[in-house]
Formats: structure tokens, sequence, C-alpha cells
């Protein structure tokens, strides 16, 4: 996981689909280089899947702003998306329900919208949600990022059907590449956590990988991984031999 440098602002890129919503936390080093901090997704539920583009949109807002608050909260943060979010939830002189309950939250956080075409990372946070329903890998060279090691972004989330797994992966050359699937069998949140990031490095391995950065939301999975967390769940032990 990237470090954050503590007095230049962040970006967040977020993109919302009919089922999907995304975001990417970034921030530029000191060469200029646009650095991934953070990468979040969710399925929405039967019911978020019924509000409107930018209702997604504000929802997601608040769910990266509360999952990520560690990193932004007291720093400039550029909100990067194709509708000015911010400037839609503070239109309504009185906000009631799950926008006024939004916005009471975002109170704490300097947010600062930017148009997204003006910014050229924002490609990668609508390539994931343009391509959200495909199932093969789609890769392009449409990121500006220099790294010189693999990085895998791993996500797994649970609901009704089974579970769905999204794994971005980004070669030494900066090329994105997206693998969505879904689980059809019951499997709990963790564990399609560690599905996805068991799938994301077995891709890794047939790519020929030896150097990668990993990063997800799981904080479980991560320092089960990384060995601070014991693991004394029986069916997640299997996994984390897999890992």
């Amino acid at each position: 996981m990237a470090s954050v440098r503590p007095h230049e602002p962040l970006k967040l890129y977020i993109a919302a689909s009919i089922n999907t919503i995304w975001c990417m936390l970034a921030q530029d080093d000191e060469n200029g280089h646009e650095r991934a901090i953070y990468y979040l997704s969710r399925v929405l539920t039967d019911i978020e899947t019924r509000y409107s583009p930018i209702e997604r949109l504000c929802l997601f807002l608040y769910y990266a702003c509360m999952k990520l608050k560690c990193y932004m909260v007291a720093k400039s943060v550029k909100v990067i998306a194709q509708t000015d979010i911010i400037k839609y939830m503070l239109s309504f002189p009185m906000l009631r329900g799950r926008l006024g309950k939004w916005m009471l939250a975002l109170t704490e956080f300097y947010l600062q919208y930017i148009l997204a075409k003006a910014v050229k990372g924002q490609v990668i946070a609508d390539f994931l949600v343009d391509n959200s329903n495909h199932l093969n890998d789609q890769g392009a060279n449409i990121i500006d990022i220099e790294v010189d090691y693999w990085k895998l972004y791993f996500d797994g989330s649970k609901h009704k059907d089974g579970a769905g797994v999204g794994i971005l992966i980004i070669s030494p050359e900066g090329i994105p590449s997206l693998f969505l699937f879904e689980l059809k069998y019951p499997c709990s949140n963790n564990m399609a956590e560690y599905e996805a990031l068991i799938l994301g490095l077995k891709i890794l391995i047939d790519k020929g990988a030896l150097e990668v950065q990993i990063q997800g939301d799981s904080q479980l999975v991560l320092k089960q991984l990384s060995k601070e967390f014991k693991c004394n769940n029986e069916k997640l032990q299997k996994y984390l031999a897999m890992a």
C-alpha cells in the first residue's frame, strides 16, 4: 500500500454503474506521478439499485469517506466524478432522509469537486464500471502511471445468490486488466475476499509476476496474510494456506 504524503492533496475517483460502485484514492508523488493508495468497490443492494445515478454517486462518496476516514480526515480531498456530487447534495434547502445522513457525516471532511474530464486518472474508475458486466479480462494502455512491480487490487462481497469477486491487476507498464467473477455457492464475505485474493494471485502466477503489491479493503484478510492476525476459523485457514 502506497504511503500518504501529509501535505499533498488526495484524489478520490468515484464512478457507479447500475449494480456496482467503485472508487480509487490516489495521490501525486514527489515527481508528479499519480499513485494509487486504496481501491474500493461494493455491489449495490436491491434497494440501492433503484437510486438515481447521482444518488448512487452520493452513496459511494459517503461510503468511501467512512471506509477511508483514516486517510482523508483533516486533509484536502479532490472528489473526481462525472457529476458535481457535493453541489447536488448542498442544493437541497433541507436535507432529510439518507441524503441528510450522508451530508451530515461529510461535514468533517474537506472535499472539493473536480470535473472528471479535467483529470486523466478518472479513466481507470470509468474503465472499471464500463466493464463491470464482463467476466473476461479487459486490458488497455489507458493510465499514466509508472511502476516497476505488479499491483493486485482484490475485492469480494456476498449477495443473495452467492458472491461477487472483483480483481484489478496493473502491470509494471501501467496497463490495467479487470477480472470479475460470480461465485455460485454459499460463502461469507471473508471467504469471498479470500477467493478474490487467491484468484488474483493465480492470474499473476500465470503472467510470471515475481514482485507484487497487494491491496484490498479487507483488513482481516490482509492482516492474516501478513500474520498480524491469527486465523482461528477452519474454513478461512484453508484459504490462508492457499494464499
